[in-house]
């Protein structure tokens, strides 16, 4: 993990510094501090887990 953090492009400047797929943005940061999960379902290129899956709301 040490030599991954070493390699970051950019160089990682703070603590927690989120990367997705290898990347980093400051969008992507204010994203997954804001709603972390949402981030993930949005990012994710495999099949959708059901925790991404819209509920159903019954009034």
């Amino acid at each position: 993990m040490a030599l991954q953090t070493a390699a970051l492009v950019p160089p990682h400047k703070y603590v927690p510094w989120v990367t997705v797929n290898g990347d980093h943005t400051e969008d992507m940061e204010k994203k997954a501090e804001a709603d972390l999960l949402s981030l993930v379902c949005s990012t994710y290129q495999g099949t959708q887990p059901k925790e991404c899956q819209p509920t159903k709301i019954f009034l």
